[in-house]
């Protein structure tokens, strides 16, 4: 539980670790929480990019099983059973590059979210201080 004796940092890392915990907590906390929820959403929005990466390389991968299918290097049903894992890995790295895109609006709701808990502390009259 953050405390006064906090620097800024200490203060949102406290609560950033797991910001779920502080929902429903005072606006302060609240404000900190929806910080804390817009960086995991960096974090896996990075991650999301980093599979748009991959993907070419998963591309190429089945590329490669097709032509060693292609030059008799391979069977046709392990070739097939390969293929499959292939795009189902492919399927899994583009949702979540997908996913990734939509943590823009989570990010919008959580700056609505921020605003709303500024002009709560602004107009408590100093009730919100972290203790």
């Amino acid at each position: 539980m953050p405390t006064q004796k906090q620097t800024f940092w200490e203060f949102f890392w406290s609560i950033a670790k797991s910001p779920l915990a502080y929902l429903h907590a005072n606006p302060l906390m609240q404000s900190a929480c929806a910080s804390g929820i817009n960086m995991w959403c960096l974090f896996l929005a990075v991650l999301a990019q980093f599979w748009v990466f991959l993907s070419f390389f998963i591309l190429l991968a089945q590329t490669y099983n097709t032509w060693l299918v292609a030059q008799g290097r391979i069977s046709s049903v392990r070739a097939l059973i390969i293929g499959i894992g292939i795009v189902i890995v492919n399927f899994a790295a583009l949702s979540l590059a997908v996913l990734g895109q939509f943590w823009v609006f989570i990010s919008l709701g959580l700056s609505i979210w921020q605003y709303v808990s500024l002009i709560r502390v602004c107009f408590s009259k100093g009730a919100y201080a972290p203790h």
